[in-house]
């Protein structure tokens, strides 16, 4: 059989679930600070989308959310962001209705999540 006969069958991606990324800091959180960091978990959707989403519930502008990379929008991707709440009270998630986003942990830290900030993507 010749390379131009050859036929080969198959899929590198057939759906988000095939490609999955988890963001690793690589450092604990404190705890207490104005900044309250998100773990979320999205499918189908890139970073810049899920901090629009997360700025329009929380009434928090797009530039006092911080996250430390950019998210493959085909795929199942975790990550922490970070939202900008100087001198107020957490946030109330348990609203918050997004079919592509699952909020996994809320805790407070006393630094701006910056791009490049996580030790690795697992």
């Amino acid at each position: 059989m010749t390379n131009a006969t050859a036929q080969k069958n198959f899929t590198l991606k057939a759906s988000f679930e095939d490609f999955i990324v988890e963001e690793i800091l690589g450092f604990d959180l404190s705890g207490e600070g104005e900044h309250l960091w998100l773990y979320i978990q999205k499918t189908g959707m890139n970073t810049q989308e899920a901090i629009k989403r997360i700025s329009h519930y929380s009434n928090i502008p797009k530039r006092h959310i911080g996250y430390s990379g950019l998210k493959d929008k085909q795929a199942v991707t975790s990550q922490w962001l970070s939202l900008y709440l100087p001198g107020k009270e957490d946030i109330d998630f348990s609203q918050f209705n997004d079919e592509n986003i699952i909020i996994k942990t809320l805790k407070r830290h006393n630094k701006k999540l910056k791009v490049g900030t996580h030790k690795q993507n697992r």
